[in-house]
């Protein structure tokens, strides 16, 4: 009987959280190899506002994974993983990287969920394979819950954050509030656990660039939508000249994407929210495959809002 009543409580228990169990998503993440024609590439930012799934229905037919981490800084590891996604049959062999200042930070680059999880034991990540949902089923159950259960009421609609196989973690119905971001990011670039935009690691990533345009890895940049506070926080505190950066992008050999921030919408000033996801993984989708016929083009302003306007920009 109490086993039966475990299982019942159990299976009725309400969840924010849809797809894959957190662990399980980023273990696969962290373990794939050859197996996509479209990388996206950067932190939660980008994790959270572009859809493989949209990309690949707008480009019709290449595999595409994002590959995503939350607080991640670009590091010679996470670029090498990143390239190691791609499969070797790929036609067009594609790289979408999401681009922010935070992203050369020395504690960004050190520490983040990239390093986290590529960093588990061989038996960890035996374990969160085969028994992820089971553990999560397992977990302890509130009070609050377990008396909303056993009464058959029901709580008011919360967020919803599902965690996809292809690697997009969207969020919907979550509350409109920039306090917990805005705070964050007040002193994000002072301190000295992040620090300013570091030289090395910039100048890094603009190398990889190189490297793989030489091997015909066609790459794109982006900076993803922020709200209008936090944009101004990282470009007056990062240290970074971002317009010289996106020069040297593309001198690189990067094709720039100019987002328009004000068309998306964010749910905390940092992420979109899915609905947004989806507009911006269809604009960006349609400027690369827009670019592809146009491949003189080397900066694209996508004017967004699902609108797939775009305006040539050059440096």
């Amino acid at each position: 009987m109490a086993l039966a009543a475990g299982i019942y409580v159990g299976a009725s228990r309400e969840s924010s959280l849809r797809g894959l169990p957190k662990d399980l998503f980023y273990v696969e993440k962290v373990s794939w190899r050859n197996c996509a024609d479209v990388v996206i590439g950067g932190d939660s930012r980008a994790q959270a506002g572009v859809s493989p799934v949209e990309v690949e229905r707008v480009l019709s037919g290449p595999r595409v994974r994002n590959f995503g981490f939350g607080g991640l800084g670009y590091s010679e590891q996470y670029l090498a993983a990143v390239e190691d996604v791609l499969a070797p049959d790929a036609a067009r062999k594609t790289i979408l990287l999401g681009i922010c200042p935070s992203n050369f930070t020395t504690g960004y680059v050190h520490q983040n969920g990239f390093t986290e999880y590529s960093g588990r034991s061989t038996n960890e990540k035996w374990i969160i394979r085969h028994f992820s949902r089971l553990l999560d089923f397992c977990q302890p159950v509130r009070l609050g819950e377990f008396l909303r259960i056993v009464s058959g009421t029901r709580r008011p609609r919360r967020e919803i954050q599902t965690f996809e196989k292809h690697g997009w973690f969207a969020t919907e119905g979550a509350k409109t509030d920039f306090t917990a971001e805005l705070k964050k990011h007040e002193n994000f670039y002072k301190g000295t656990a992040n620090g300013p935009a570091q030289t090395q690691y910039i100048e890094l990533l603009l190398e990889k660039v190189k490297t793989w345009r030489a091997r015909k890895i066609e790459v794109y940049g982006f900076r993803p939508p922020v709200c209008e506070e936090i944009w101004e926080t990282e470009n007056r505190d990062s240290g970074m000249d971002w317009d010289d950066f996106v020069k040297k992008f593309v001198n690189a050999g990067g094709v720039w994407l100019n987002v328009d921030r004000r068309a998306y919408a964010t749910f905390d000033g940092s992420h979109l929210t899915r609905e947004s996801a989806i507009e911006l993984s269809f604009d960006l989708a349609t400027a690369i495959r827009t670019r592809v016929q146009s491949p003189s083009e080397i900066v694209w302003r996508v004017k967004g809002g699902g609108r797939h306007q775009f305006e040539v920009v050059r440096h």
